[in-house]
């Protein structure tokens, strides 16, 4: 066991991640989305924004948990297999729901000093 001091990682912690994923996940992805269905229901703009940004986020953060859960399974022997399915089965929607948000993305003819989206 290492001092408090040290910057070595207990030998019961090695192979684990942190819960940076789980923070991320439930703290903004969760409600990013909640926030832009809202905004995409009601036909606002900044929906796609959001959503979009979400949506990479979700992205980001899935392949971090399928590498985090295949190399805590390298390290510990026990691979995690419907955790690693899961998100395997998500990342590929959460991409295509991008694609799906960025193709419905189109500019309209600026006037002086306004920025808009159409939707």
């Amino acid at each position: 066991m290492p001092s408090p001091g040290s910057s070595a990682m207990p030998d019961v912690a090695t192979g684990y991640y942190t819960l940076v994923d789980q923070a991320l996940d439930l703290g903004l992805v969760a409600p990013f989305c909640l926030v832009a269905g809202l905004l995409l229901l009601r036909r606002e703009s900044i929906g796609y924004l959001v959503s979009s940004s979400s949506l990479i986020l979700f992205l980001g953060v899935g392949l971090s948990v399928v590498a985090g859960e295949v190399m805590l399974g390298r390290s510990t022997g026990r691979m995690n297999v419907p955790g690693i399915a899961v998100f395997s089965v998500f990342l590929p929607t959460a991409l295509a729901l991008l694609v799906v948000v960025l193709a419905n993305i189109t500019s309209t003819k600026q006037t002086r000093g306004e920025s808009r989206v159409a939707v």
